[in-house]
Formats: C-alpha cells, sequence, structure tokens
C-alpha cells in the first residue's frame, strides 16, 4: 500500500528527474556519501509530519505539514565542492518552484512553498559538500488512513 506520504516523495523524485534530469542519481530516504564514480547526486528525504487539526470532524480529509529534505550532494578532487552544490541545489529549487504541487491531484492538496536552506562541508581528501533544501511541504490524507 502507498501512503500519501510514499506519493509525497515519489513527487519529488518525479519532478527533479524529468528530462532532463538536474542529476544522473536521483535517490530517495538515505544520504549517503557520493560513490567514487559520481559527482553529484540528490537524495529525498522524508522528515516529520505534523497535522494541522486534532479530532477533527469524523470523515473529513486531515490537512499535514510534512518536512522532505532535497539533500544536494557534490564532491570531487577540486579545491572545493561548495560551488558545485551550490549550482545543484539552485537547479533543484528552479524545478520544483516550476510547479508547488509538484504534479499532484488538486486533493492532495500539496503545495511546497520555500525551503531552509542548510549546508555542510568536509575536506577531506576527497572534497565533500551538502546543500539541504528542507521544505516544509502542505497535504491532505483523506479520512481514517493515510492515503
Amino acid at each position: 500500500m502507498s501512503t500519501a506520504f510514499d506519493d509525497l516523495a515519489d513527487a519529488f523524485a518525479s519532478v527533479l528527474g524529468q528530462s532532463p534530469a538536474v542529476c544522473s542519481v536521483i535517490e530517495q530516504d538515505d544520504v549517503q556519501p557520493l560513490a567514487a564514480a559520481d559527482t553529484t547526486a540528490i537524495t529525498i528525504v522524508l522528515g516529520d509530519s505534523q497535522p494541522q487539526q486534532l479530532g477533527g470532524i469524523l470523515g473529513n480529509p486531515v490537512d499535514w505539514i510534512t518536512e522532505v529534505s532535497v539533500h544536494c550532494l557534490a564532491g570531487g578532487l577540486a579545491t572545493n565542492a561548495r560551488p558545485a552544490a551550490h549550482t545543484l541545489a539552485a537547479a533543484a529549487y528552479t524545478r520544483l518552484a516550476t510547479d508547488p504541487s509538484l504534479g499532484l491531484t488538486d486533493a492532495a492538496g500539496v503545495h511546497i512553498g520555500e525551503p531552509v536552506m542548510r549546508r555542510q562541508f568536509e575536506r577531506a581528501e576527497r572534497r565533500f559538500a551538502l546543500v539541504s533544501l528542507v521544505y516544509s511541504v502542505q497535504h491532505r490524507t483523506t479520512s481514517l488512513n493515510l492515503e
């Protein structure tokens, strides 16, 4: 069974992967270091979900705010991976901003809004940079289940 939360993560991946894809590596659920052959990757991770009404009227849809992180990773042997991570994050942001509903049905009530940006950098033999676009996504499930 797929839930509205699974559909949300899948929609982020689908939009970012539309031709031409923002990045050749788009994954879900796990932020891992880049494979040696990859210079960039995007990982989509679902975070916490908060219902927007407690004890609503039985039978009505439930509105949620769910955190979705789009981790834009870049790495390489260059002196600094930060510019590549920022370029990837800018491309992901631009692509996602074209349709704040992520192409989901109106009944899903999806609106992604503007993300918080978080950054992480590491200097080692292979440089690593991560720019995370953290979206607080408004969406809806049907009553009495998470679909």
